[in-house]
């Protein structure tokens, strides 16, 4: 009774306290056993959802990768329909910053030279972004595509430094930017102002970047910034009498970009190649064009100082400040406990390598693993991995360009030893089959082997026979072909094919049929240069079992694609 009376008592002194207390107590767990229990559900469920986060972006970034992976002119039209079917059902700043990186490795991971004019990879991947931008602005999704990449380009840019080390790289990524001014997404301001910049520093490898910028777009360019490129013009001029014969290359290279800015028709192959593939543009991209009106105007003082100035080009999209910087969570994490210790070969080895010209550390090292490593190719094929990723985990990409030094380190033990050893096409093999990456490193450095004409026939006969091997056991695609010169008529090049060709008839026919027939299929072109070279090679072929073989699938190659 007692309590009763005493609970009345409350009720009626404090009424109004009632349904606050209620609610309180309604939202307290009862002891200390729940609140642990609640305490780790909340935990889990954002376990579970940063692990679906993660896997989602993997996902994302691996499908980015294998698309580009794949990016060529036979496929560019199916390459940018998926590439912007990314940006439908994703949210459209962490697709676009996915992107953004993956081509960054790639432009990494293929460095320009010198001797390189086109460089088909920037160029190809170029369109592919430019024409994805196009695609994504005309559906009403401001994807601000190549704005982003031009900043985050930009501010991997060395500054008042010499560009030895990183030459090809830099050079890489200048050559893109090029591209998409060619590709028309950019004006040429942000191309004359790099080239002003690298001119500025009158270190070698930055002329050679500079020179290598205006190759695929000297006389466009001309004419769009003629009052700046003839100011640029008779600058480098006044540098060239200054300078004396001690400095050859330099003044080379000075009058190179004079000779590209100065003329108003090239007979480079780089401009007539951007240029067919700036009319292939508009079929790719389902009609759509690239307006001029939406060339961005961009410049390079203003992209530096992006934080400071604001970020006029990026209204409206998705992009925080720091989204692409080294700390994102999207970029993937690497072993920073490992430290660069000095490597150092055996005096017999080291003797090898000077004489092969491997003599800096890295290569020294990636030549070492792969001549004194036990177990056979694939092994040698796994240390080799991870040697380069090892090697590059002090500084971030840095695992990607070394992948790219240990391909042509192979191809080039490949080509100098004689007689052919089988074995260094074996761990090309054990390359590709370990991921899809190394295909494209191996093309490229197969290419690389074509166009050069100073090596003997003995080396293009290795190449030859190598890629022969990769395509009948690996099943490496013969489409790396499409730069083969099929009217240089010189021994060495007339052998790389012959031996490429007799390996692949050491196949079953019919392999050998399909083959052929898939390149004809997909490029008509190099199927029939390939036909006419057959039959020509059947008709003096010293072994009669290889006549008769070749005859016969010229034969039903002609009849399949007459």
């Amino acid at each position: 009774m007692g309590s009763d009376s005493e609970s009345e008592e409350m009720c009626v002194d404090s009424p109004g306290e009632e349904g606050d207390e209620d609610v309180e107590q309604e939202g307290k767990p009862e002891d200390s056993g729940q609140v642990r229990e609640l305490v780790e559900h909340e935990s889990a469920s954002t376990v579970v959802e940063d692990t679906t986060n993660d896997e989602i972006i993997l996902n994302l970034r691996r499908s980015v990768r294998r698309l580009l992976n794949c990016v060529s002119e036979a496929q560019m039209a199916k390459t940018i329909s998926d590439l912007v079917e990314f940006f439908s059902d994703r949210p459209r700043a962490i697709v676009r910053q996915v992107l953004i990186e993956e081509i960054d490795i790639l432009l990494g991971s293929f460095p320009l030279d010198r001797g390189q004019s086109v460089g088909w990879l920037q160029q190809e991947l170029a369109v592919c972004l430019v024409s994805a931008q196009s695609r994504l602005d005309h559906s009403g999704q401001d994807s601000r595509l190549v704005a982003h990449f031009a900043e985050f380009l930009v501010s991997k840019l060395p500054q008042g430094k010499t560009l030895i080390e990183d030459a090809g790289v830099v050079a890489s990524r200048c050559v893109f930017l090029s591209y998409l001014y060619r590709f028309g997404a950019l004006t040429g301001d942000l191309v004359v102002d790099l080239v002003e910049e690298f001119v500025k520093f009158g270190d070698l490898s930055a002329l050679q970047i500079a020179h290598q910028m205006v190759k695929p777009v000297g006389c466009v360019l001309r004419k769009e910034q003629l009052e700046r490129c003839m100011q640029l013009v008779n600058g480098i001029k006044e540098t060239i009498s200054t300078l004396d014969q001690s400095n050859f290359e330099k003044i080379v290279e000075l009058e190179g970009i004079v000779a590209n800015l100065s003329a108003k028709h090239s007979k480079e192959p780089a401009p007539s190649s951007a240029d067919h593939f700036a009319k292939m543009m508009r079929s790719w991209n389902k009609g759509i064009s690239f307006s001029k009106e939406f060339r961005l105007p961009l410049r390079l003082e203003e992209l530096r100082n992006a934080k400071g100035r604001g970020r006029w080009w990026a209204v409206g999209s998705a992009f925080k400040g720091d989204a692409l910087e080294s700390d994102s969570p999207l970029l993937p994490k690497r072993d920073e406990s490992s430290s660069k210790k000095a490597f150092a070969l055996p005096p017999e080895l080291a003797e090898i390598a000077s004489r092969l010209g491997l003599i800096t550390p890295i290569r020294q090292q990636l030549f070492g693993v792969l001549v004194s490593t036990p177990g056979g190719p694939d092994c040698t094929a796994n240390a080799l991995i991870l040697a380069c990723s090892r090697m590059g985990a002090v500084k971030q990409g840095a695992s990607e360009h070394r992948e790219r030094e240990m391909v042509q380190i192979v191809i080039h033990c490949l080509v100098s030893e004689q007689p052919f050893n089988r074995f260094y096409t074996r761990v090309l093999g054990a390359l590709l089959n370990h991921h899809r990456r190394f295909g494209l490193m191996i093309r490229c450095a197969f290419w690389d082997v074509m166009a050069k004409d100073e090596l003997t026939k003995e080396a293009k006969s290795n190449a030859g026979r190598a890629i022969g091997i990769l395509a009948s056991v690996f099943d490496f695609p013969l489409t790396l072909l499409k730069k083969f010169n099929f009217g240089d008529e010189s021994e060495a090049n007339v052998v790389l094919l012959s031996s490429m060709i007799n390996e692949l008839t050491n196949m079953s026919f019919n392999k050998t049929l399909e083959k052929f027939a898939y390149v004809a299929n997909n490029s008509p072109k190099l199927g029939r240069n390939l036909r006419i070279f057959m039959r020509k090679l059947s008709r003096n072929h010293p072994s009669e079992a290889c006549r008769s073989y070749l005859s016969r699938l010229v034969s039903d190659l002609r009849d399949l694609f007459p």
